[in-house]
């Protein structure tokens, strides 16, 4: 099982920020799940909210705002809103994997580009809500893996998510919600050659449930709890 840090060690450094990826990296998860979105002047930058408001001194959209009007923004008064560019060179360094959690569309080619470019092309899941991207990620870069982010009742209704992992060329599912991952989604999943990723929870129970059954990868904001539980089992 993959313990991917959300947003980085996001308990102990500012979420999305090189500290927090440092620190996941240090502590030994697997790698880190991060977001991106584009800036006006079409840079890649690493940030949760279409506003920085929530989690910098500054205010509005990081679409209208250059990636040089951004990085003067500061966050918790010491960090700085990454690129992409700089993460990927971080988990490189680290020998580390990313879970890209892509925020935009229209973007696959840049995306594609600068993951090839920091040799990362097999250290790297692409998940989105944008199935669509998946197929178009994949038909760049087969070597780059891809997730399908499941929303039940805003993205998808009543589709079969494993027949939609198919169609979309996906190599994983991502259902949002952590009461979606079921043994059976699982083991059909697998049966069909497709991973599992779940969504988040810090919870010890949920973490040793989440590895009972076979989930591919997870999505902690302690990931410190998943390492201890897999540590348990593989003992």
């Amino acid at each position: 099982m993959l313990i991917f840090a959300h947003r980085g060690c996001s308990t102990q450094a500012p979420e999305n920020t090189l500290s927090a990826f440092r620190r996941a990296f240090e502590i030994g998860a697997d790698g880190v799940e991060l977001d991106v979105r584009q800036t006006k002047d079409g840079h890649l930058v690493v940030i949760h909210d279409p506003k920085v408001d929530r989690t910098t001194n500054g205010k509005g959209f990081v679409e209208e705002r250059t990636l040089d009007e951004l990085k003067k923004l500061v966050i918790d008064g010491y960090e700085h809103i990454p690129t992409l560019r700089e993460t990927l060179k971080l988990a490189s360094d680290y020998g580390k994997m990313l879970l890209i959690d892509l925020k935009t569309v229209d973007v696959e080619d840049k995306l594609v580009e600068e993951i090839k470019e920091y040799g990362m092309t097999e250290k790297v899941i692409v998940t989105n809500q944008f199935f669509y991207c998946s197929k178009r990620i994949k038909e760049k870069e087969p070597k780059i893996k891809t997730a399908l982010l499941l929303f039940k009742g805003l993205n998808y209704e009543d589709e079969d998510p494993i027949e939609l992992a198919k169609e979309f060329k996906a190599d994983y599912i991502h259902p949002a919600k952590l009461e979606d991952v079921t043994e059976e989604l699982v083991a059909r999943a697998h049966e069909n050659g497709i991973g599992v990723i779940a969504g988040t929870t810090d919870d010890p129970l949920e973490a040793e449930y989440l590895y009972k059954i076979g989930v591919d990868a997870v999505t902690p904001n302690r990931p410190e709890i998943f390492i201890k539980i897999a540590k348990k089992f593989t003992k």
